[in-house]
């Protein structure tokens, strides 16, 4: 008896299952079937497996025409003295991250490399998708708050569009307490890390913090999420 209701119950499912994708058809592509994108990887960078063109179609060199599952994540290329950031797409004006494949084919995503601060589209391309790279400073307090046993810090910025790699990019010092990055325009959200150098794991993090073009400097003054202020260096 058991076993002749599963039946039924399978049968009705698939019932079901036809009838609503015959009245009301998905116009996307189904998450999980290949699409194709292309990949501007920059000078000097490779993809392993690939050989990268220019491609005139999109007026820039070392280009690679990738294909892969919707929702697999994007591939991770290679630049010798340089740390690969995140793939950079130029959506209405905005630079967004990006991590994972899109669900339909023609998309032209940009390297971002940690290094030598270079955007893949400043290879001689159209420099109309950029946009400027935006300064960003931490005070990190001090030895009696964050800037201590040899912590490391990271920016992570992120929008609505935003699925790149925790802990975002790692911040250089520029004197005493003061840490920078300069990252892609685009973002309206962002967060700092204090990250432990011997494994990479975070100790201490912000809350998600607003950004304001008015100001570039984060001070923390706490402990807590929420403990720091905005203010502007120069």
């Amino acid at each position: 008896m058991k076993r002749t209701l599963r039946i039924l119950s399978l049968t009705l499912a698939f019932a079901i299952v036809g009838f609503g994708g015959f009245a009301k058809p998905d116009p996307l592509t189904v998450q999980g079937a290949n699409v194709t994108v292309k990949l501007v990887l920059g000078k000097g960078a490779n993809l392993s497996g690939y050989t990268a063109t220019d491609d005139a179609t999109i007026f820039h060199e070392n280009v690679v025409t990738y294909t892969a599952a919707s929702g697999s994540p994007m591939p991770t290329p290679s630049k010798t003295g340089t740390e690969f950031v995140s793939w950079v797409h130029a959506e209405n004006g905005a630079l967004v991250r990006v991590a994972v494949m899109p669900l339909t084919s023609g998309a032209v995503y940009f390297a971002y490399w940690n290094g030598d601060g270079t955007l893949a589209t400043e290879d001689g391309g159209s420099s109309s998708e950029t946009g400027p790279n935006i300064d960003l400073y931490l005070n990190t307090g001090g030895s009696l708050l964050w800037n201590k046993d040899g912590a490391r810090f990271y920016v992570y910025t992120f929008n609505a569009a935003t699925t790149g790699a925790w802990p975002g990019l790692n911040m250089t010092l520029v004197t005493g307490d003061i840490y920078y990055a300069s990252v892609p325009s685009g973002f309206t959200g962002l967060n700092f890390a204090r990250i432990n150098p011997s494994d990479g794991s975070t100790w201490n993090q912000t809350g998600d913090l607003t950004f304001s073009s008015s100001f570039n400097l984060y001070t923390i003054t706490g402990w807590g999420g929420t403990d720091g202020y905005w203010s502007s260096y120069s």
